[in-house]
């Protein structure tokens, strides 16, 4: 009897140990099916792979002094063969370039060449007689002009990047040379940073050098952020002289341009699709100037709809409240809200009495806020 009532225990022990295994792997599977449970899983996989890296830098620091400086040389060596097989190919390219530069020469009328740089020439001229004349001593100007053009000349020879940038691009720079020698005491400051991308994109700024030195006096106090950003704004200098006027009218307001800046360099990038809107916004001013930093965010977004910015003062009437309420903004994240307010701008009634209206209701409150600042 004993044994009988043992025998079906023990296929009961047997039967409960083999649902409990079923029960366990069913489990696992409904874990590794369940995206919370893949989740976690490659987490922990990425917590795993993360810990050699660790390791290998713990590892690096306690390396010895001496292979510190072993690894350093070789980097360094590294880099300087690059840059030696760097200036080799533009030595090759430059060779090339003057060839095809020669050949175009002799298919072109030597007159119209010549004619192209004299009218280089007078432009510049043009530039150092306002320049001189402006200052109200030209005796003081020149005698200044020509001890900071002598001076970093001499620097510049003496550094070796007389040689190294400016000698190769001397031709280009000579036909502008009158120019240039107006605004030497101010071009002084900026000339390291200058020299060192001279000879990259002179070539690039070259089509506009004219215009940028008629308009270097607006143009010098954004000088710094332009070279130190300049592989963002060189290859974006058609636009950025299309528009130049528009952005120095935004520039001019300091505290709108302080907010923006951070966001510069991807505004930039972007002016080919925002240029046709700073004309109106500029226009529209009063009314879009303190709102411009927070619609920056969603410039992919506006930019392909020029009714916005034509009609941004009858928005910004209706819908301007709701940029004021913080996080309510977001919204323009939504897919369709650029191509439905351009729909709302052309609808919405705004007329000339209204907009002369909040015109006065903006200014009343500028006034307002500068009052309370004094």
């Amino acid at each position: 009897m004993s044994q009988n009532g043992a025998l079906p225990r023990r296929r009961q022990r047997r039967h409960n140990l083999g649902m409990v295994t079923l029960w366990l792997l069913g489990s696992g599977g409904v874990f590794a099916l369940w995206p919370r449970g893949r989740d976690l899983a490659r987490a922990a996989l990425r917590t795993r792979m993360a810990d050699a890296p660790r390791e290998t830098i713990e590892r690096q620091d306690e390396l010895p002094s001496s292979e510190r400086v072993r690894q350093l040389r070789s980097r360094i060596a590294s880099l300087r063969a690059q840059m030696v097989k760097q200036r080799r190919e533009i030595d090759a390219l430059t060779k090339e370039l003057i060839t095809e530069e020669l050949r175009c020469a002799s298919q072109a009328s030597e007159e119209g060449e010549e004619k192209q740089i004299l009218n280089r020439l007078f432009r510049s001229l043009g530039v150092l007689v306002h320049t001189a004349w402006k200052n109200g001593d030209p005796v003081s100007f020149v005698y200044n002009q020509t001890g900071t053009a002598i001076r970093v000349a001499g620097e510049t020879a003496a550094s070796g990047e007389l040689i190294r940038d400016v000698l190769p691009n001397a031709p280009t720079l000579l036909s502008y040379a009158p120019g240039l020698y107006a605004h030497a005491s101010r071009l002084d400051r900026h000339l390291p940073q200058i020299l060192s991308v001279l000879d990259g994109y002179l070539p690039m700024v070259e089509p506009h050098l004219d215009v940028l030195i008629e308009r270097f006096d607006d143009i010098e106090p954004h000088l710094e952020f332009c070279l130190e950003h300049a592989d963002v704004v060189v290859p974006h200098l058609n636009e950025i002289v299309e528009y130049l006027d528009d952005i120095l009218f935004f520039a001019r307001e300091r505290v709108l341009w302080t907010r923006l800046e951070p966001l510069l360099p991807q505004l930039v990038v972007r002016l080919p699709a925002l240029g046709p809107h700073l004309p109106n916004l500029r226009r529209h001013a009063k009314l879009v100037l303190p709102y411009l930093p927070l619609l920056a965010h969603h410039a992919d977004r506006l930019a392909p709809f020029l009714p916005i910015s034509q009609h941004a003062d009858a928005l910004v009437h209706y819908l301007g409240w709701a940029l004021q309420v913080p996080g309510l903004h977001r919204f323009l994240y939504l897919p369709g809200v650029g191509r439905a307010l351009s729909y709302l701008a052309v609808r919405l009634p705004f007329s000339g009495a209204v907009r002369e209206k909040s015109d006065m209701q903006h200014l009343h409150r500028s006034c307002q806020l500068h009052l309370d600042g004094c």
